[in-house]
This record gives structure tokens, C-alpha cells and sequence, in this order.
């Protein structure tokens, strides 16, 4: 597996560079180049390429964001006393910065696209880290969590006072902390800068809760119908839980805490035992969620936790409700949490040079584990004006957590909710729009509309106003959250944002593959799906060669249409329009239609029924359609299966022949 992952990723840099080749054929450099990776590949091997190369993608944004490069950190050695770019691609450099290291006024858009490409196209491989990675990754997270400021209520109690304490909380609370540094030393002295900041985000905050409205989740699960408009139901997902094996039947719901029997109770939200036999356990007996580690990168993996199978029930209850109240509210003029593209949008307008009013011109902020620094003490605050909700989210939250990788002792959290949560990311999206308007002198859902369409938030990554952005910064640093300099943009012509990168109105989003090995049928669909985007983005060498690794000819070409998309048809995309002269025809005298043979990947899962009557309980909280074909029972994940399978050509917009 290492010896072809090896390979193959000496074969792709072979076609990378053939793609700068066709882009610039007089470009003398680019073989010196390419023979220095592919040493570094056969002498350090991968982690070169994926942890150093991409520090070159860092130092270009830097200097987009400031005009000027610095040069520091791997890779970086001038290419001589005289000229001030990085040695390694030195020709693309010279096309975006002069001699001296200055931005040039006329940047190579292709260059700078192709220098992201090349030093990050090895980052963002599944690979497992070392446990030395790891264990940093551990104590990383550990140091975050012992930093955060205590809640003022007793989050870790079963009996939460909401009702009486919240009257007395704020955020100018901070401003007492004396075992808290709140205030970064760069920004000085800002205390009168940041009480104006505090009162202005506690009115938006009660705004916001206000807004929200009064939380039933007795009523809010009771009107659930069948309507396939609003598309809720109640269910489990597919991830593991803290208190159940793998496999084992989460409609059992085996634990129901005091803290859930107060805002959930059993008989309403997780009964289906007719005999009413289900004990309710102690939090401090069974409750409490399980750090995990999830791998990622070989930089660092990703530490979530399960949750305990009746918190994680409720919380998805709660997650529901508040999705829809985004949409029926206020809060929907800069939130949608099923659509990234409005960000995208947006980015790539602000990244176009503007005239006249700066505010029109917006920067994008993002920031360093927000899930892990937003603290109870904020949430208590943010939702004071709205008791019933915080109730509910205290009552579904964990705050025991196990460590599952170095055995450490539990812990009780004072972060809100760690990644895995489902609650955590519209809190986290709701409380960083708050932060946001409050920035920029709103007091009020209401007063903020006229920033429609210059503000918009989808969990921590954010679009607001130039003239915000410092006050933003400082609010947050306040709060204990931390800006991610490296990837918050406010000067120049850059901007980023869900998964969208733009200089002045041109997409030059890098390619990162997940897999350049196919082991299987959801590796080959990953393959055919990197070729396909590596093919619009004009990179044919490189999208050829991920091509070459799958059974092309069973696929079908797919038109591109003329606004960039394709069909959506599983296939070849090209700029030609579809072909299927390839494949074999039919035609199908049952739908009246022309049919072709294709090679298609799908999700194989049979469901596993459970030995006990939860099925009951399943059916009656999914609420399925009649038209749906259902059966009680575990669906456990889903595995890929290739087979081939008839097509309708309508899908694929070709010619066929006429009767």
C-alpha cells in the first residue's frame, strides 16, 4: 500500500508538471523543480510534501494579504541575493511578484493558481499521523479546555437555576475575571473599547434569543408530519455513541438521565416499553461522552466525541427546531446552514477591487477550534433572554467527558459542546453572527438590516464589513476564541471562505485528493470525481492520469453545461458535450426510452433487525412514508458496491437514434 501510495504520487507530479508545461513551455525551471520534489519524494518520502510544501501556499497568501512576501519556514530559500521569491517554482513567483518580493499590479492568475496546486496538492491526503501527532493534538486540546473561563450556573448539575440566575449574567462579567487574560497585549489598552463591545453583544444577543422564540420540543416533535416539504422526522444517524457498541440497537435508548427527564421526559421522547420498565440513571453514574480521535491528515487527526445515545437523540431534536427557526426568522438574512454557496457567493464578489464606500468591501475571518473555545459561560449569556432553550440545551448536553485515546481521567467540560455535538454547530453559527453585528454597532435584529448581503456566517467561517473587522477581533479575543490569522484575510484582493478561495473575481481554489490509490469501489468513485474536477479546472494531464486508474470505458462522457456545472450524471465530464457511443444501447420497451450500460457506484446496505420491540418505537419516530419501503432495524454504513447498471439517455442529454 505505502510502496504503490509512493509511486502514484510520483506519477501525478509527473503530470502536474506537464500541465504547467502546456501553460508555459518557455519556462526553464519547471524540470529543476519537478526533479527536486521527486527526490524529496524517494528520500523523505510523503510527509515532506504534505507537512512543509504546503508552508509555500502560506507564504503567498501572506503576501496577497500584505503586498510583500516574507520569506520564512521550509522551502523558502531566495532564489538569489537579487531576487526575492522562493527558489522552488521561481518562474510562477516572478509572474505574481517582482524581483524584490513586491506584488506585482498585474499578477499571472494562472501562476498563482498553479503554485497553490502544486504545494498543497499533497496536504489534505487520509493518512494516518504519528502518535506523537497525536499525542500533541491531545494536550492541544486539554490546554484550550483548562484556559476557558467557569460558568457562572451549575452546568454540571441536574437541578440548572435558569430562571432565577440568568437575570443577573453579562458579558462585562469578563471585564472582573482577574485569572483570565482577556485582552491581547498587540491591542493594548482596550477596556473601554471592549465594555462598548460587551453591552452592544448582550442587546444582540437578547435580540437574537428573542427572535428564536418559545422552545416546546413536545409540540415541535408532535407536528412532525409526512409532508415531504419539511422533510422532518426524528432518527439516529450512523455515528457511534459513548454508551453502546457499535452495532448495538440505539432505538433501546439504555440510558435516561435526570438531567434529560426534566425537558425530555421518557414516556414523551425516548419510551417505547410497554411495560414501563426503563430505569433512569444518574448522570454521574453512566453519562458521559468519549474523546476520539478520527483521522485526518498527517499533521494532526480530528478529535470529536460520542455522545451518550439519549443526549445525541435530543440534541438532534433541538438541532431541528432551530434549522427551521433560521428559516421562518430574521436570522435567515445571514444564516442558512444548508447552503455554503450564498458564502461562496460572496466571497467571490468581495474579492473583486471596489470604489467608493470601503464597508462595501468585506473580509472574510476565520477561526482556530471555535467549537472547543465557545464556553458555557458565553452561552449562558448569549441565551439569557431565552430560558426554555438553554434549559434544553443544558439538559441534552454532556459534561463528563472520558478521554478514549491516553486514558486520562474524566473531566468535567466548561466548553460548551465538543465537535460531534448536535447542537454545536447553529449555536456556535447563531452566537459568531451576534458577535459580528455587534461589531459593527448593531443593537438589534431589526437595526441590522442593512447589512444584507455583506454579512453571512456558516459556523466559524465569516463574511463581514472591512470596518468590522478589528472590533471582531477584538470582541472574540475577549471571549477567548481565536482568529486564525493564516486564513483571515482583510488587506488585498484575497478572500476565503467555505471552501471557496478568490483573487480579484478568479476561483483559485486548489485540488486536494483525499486517495491517489484505488483500492476499491469508494476509492474509484473518489478517483473519477478528483479527474473530474481537476478537468474543469484545466489540469487535463493530471485529470488524465486519475482516469487512467479506473475502468474508464464503462463510464459515460458527461457534458459540461455552459454555466461550469454538469449533469450530475455519474460519469466523464467533458467540454464536447455527452457521449455513449462507447457504451451498449438498448432500447427499453417497458419506459418507452433508449438506455445505455454504465458503470455505476452505490451505497449497499442491508438492514440489520433488532431483536427486541423498539421497532415499534423506530417506526413511530421516523414517521415513514407510505410510499416509502421501510423495515425497522439497524442501517449500518453503508458499503460501496460497482456494478453495472441501464441508464436512461435523457440523463445524459446525448443523440439517440429516432424511430
Amino acid at each position: 500500500m505505502k510502496n504503490s501510495l509512493v509511486t502514484n504520487a510520483q506519477a501525478v507530479l509527473y503530470a502536474l508538471f506537464k500541465d504547467v508545461r502546456a501553460a508555459y513551455p518557455t519556462m526553464s525551471c519547471l524540470d529543476r523543480d519537478r526533479e527536486r520534489l521527486l527526490a524529496l519524494i524517494k528520500t523523505r518520502g510523503l510527509e515532506s510534501l504534505s507537512l512543509d510544501l504546503p508552508n509555500l501556499d502560506k507564504l503567498l497568501l501572506r503576501g496577497l494579504e500584505t503586498g510583500r512576501l516574507v520569506l520564512e519556514g521550509p522551502y523558502c530559500c531566495a532564489a538569489s541575493k537579487r531576487i526575492r521569491v522562493p527558489r522552488l517554482f521561481s518562474g510562477l513567483w516572478l509572474r505574481v511578484f517582482d524581483g524584490e518580493g513586491s506584488l506585482r499590479s498585474d499578477p499571472d492568475i494562472n501562476a498563482l493558481f498553479f503554485i497553490r496546486v502544486l504545494s498543497n496538492f499533497y496536504k489534505s491526503l487520509e493518512l494516518k499521523c504519528s502518535d506523537r501527532r497525536k499525542s500533541i493534538a491531545v494536550e492541544e486540546y486539554y490546554d484550550v479546555e483548562g484556559s476557558l473561563r467557569s460558568p457562572t450556573l451549575l452546568w454540571g448539575d441536574s437541578e440548572f437555576d435558569c430562571f432565577g440566575s440568568l437575570r443577573t449574567v453579562h458579558f462585562r462579567d469578563g471585564l472582573d475575571d482577574p485569572d483570565v487574560s482577556c485582552v491581547p497585549e498587540e491591542l493594548g489598552s482596550a477596556s473601554k473599547s471592549i465594555e462598548l463591545l460587551c453591552d452592544r453583544l448582550q442587546r444582540i444577543c437578547d435580540s437574537i434569543a428573542g427572535e428564536l422564540g418559545y422552545y416546546d420540543p413536545y409540540e415541535f416533535t408532535n407536528s412532525v408530519g409526512r409532508s415531504s416539504e419539511t422533510k422532518r422526522y426524528l432518527g439516529h444517524g450512523r455515528g457511534s455513541v459513548s454508551d453502546l457498541s457499535r452495532h448495538a440497537d440505539k432505538y433501546a435508548l439504555p440510558n435516561w438521565s435526570e438531567r434529560l427527564q426534566r425537558v425530555f421526559p421518557n414516556d414523551a421522547f425516548g419510551h417505547y416499553r410497554f411495560d414501563n420498565t426503563l430505569e433512569y440513571h444518574s448522570w454521574k453514574e453512566s453519562q458521559a461522552s468519549k474523546l476520539i480521535a478520527v483521522p485526518k491528515t498527517l499533521k494532526a487527526p480530528r478529535l470529536i466525541a460520542s455522545e451518550p445515545t439519549s443526549h445525541q437523540w435530543c440534541q438532534k431534536i433541538t438541532l431541528r427546531w432551530l434549522i427551521q427557526r433560521m428559516k421562518e426568522t430574521r436570522l435567515g438574512w445571514f444564516l442558512d446552514l444548508s447552503n455554503q454557496k450564498l458564502s461562496r457567493d460572496m466571497v467571490l464578489l468581495h474579492s473583486v477591487p471596489m470604489t467608493g464606500d470601503p464597508d462595501k468591501y468585506c473580509a472574510t475571518v476565520d477561526l482556530s477550534s471555535a467549537s472547543d473555545r465557545l464556553s458555557c459561560w458565553a452561552v449562558e449569556r448569549a441565551f439569557r433572554r431565552n430560558p426554555i432553550l438553554l434549559d434544553a440545551l443544558m439538559s441534552s448536553r454532556t459534561p463528563i467527558l472520558n478521554d478514549g485515546i491516553t486514558g486520562r481521567d474524566a473531566i468535567f467540560l466548561k466548553k460548551f459542546a465538543t465537535q460531534g455535538t448536535g447542537v454545536t454547530f447553529p449555536i456556535q453559527s447563531i452566537f459568531f453572527l451576534a458577535c459580528v453585528l455587534a461589531s459593527l454597532g448593531c443593537n438589534s435584529l431589526r437595526t441590522a438590516y442593512k447589512f444584507r448581503g455583506r454579512v453571512r456566517v456558516y459556523g466559524d467561517d465569516i463574511i463581514i464589513p472591512k470596518s468590522g473587522y478589528e472590533n471582531l477581533r477584538l470582541l472574540l479575543s475577549f471571549l477567548q476564541l481565536k482568529v486564525n490569522e493564516d486564513k483571515s484575510f482583510l488587506h488585498g484582493q484575497f478572500r476565503e471562505s467555505c471552501g471557496m478561495d478568490a483573487f480579484r473575481g478568479h476561483n483559485v481554489t486548489p485540488i486536494k485528493p483525499k486517495t491517489l490509490v484505488n483500492r476499491g469501489p469508494k476509492s474509484e468513485q473518489a478517483m473519477l470525481d478528483m479527474s473530474n474536477n481537476l478537468h474543469k479546472a484545466g489540469l487535463w494531464h493530471t485529470a488524465a492520469w486519475f482516469e487512467s486508474t479506473i475502468r474508464k470505458n464503462s463510464y459515460p462522457i458527461v457534458g459540461i453545461l455552459p454555466d461550469g456545472t454538469d449533469l450530475g450524471a455519474v460519469g466523464r465530464v467533458s467540454y464536447c458535450g455527452s457521449e455513449v457511443s462507447h457504451l451498449k444501447m438498448r432500447w427499453n420497451p417497458n419506459y418507452q426510452r433508449y438506455e445505455v450500460l454504465c458503470r455505476v457506484t452505490v451505497n449497499k446496505a442491508k438492514v440489520k433487525p433488532y431483536n427486541s420491540t423498539s421497532g415499534v418505537f423506530q417506526f413511530f419516530a421516523e414517521n415513514p412514508s407510505p410510499l416509502t419501503k421501510w423495515e425497522s432495524g439497524q442501517v449500518p454504513e453503508a458499503r460501496p458496491v460497482t456494478r453495472s447498471q441501464w441508464v436512461d439517455t435523457s440523463e445524459l442529454s446525448v443523440t439517440v437514434p429516432s424511430f
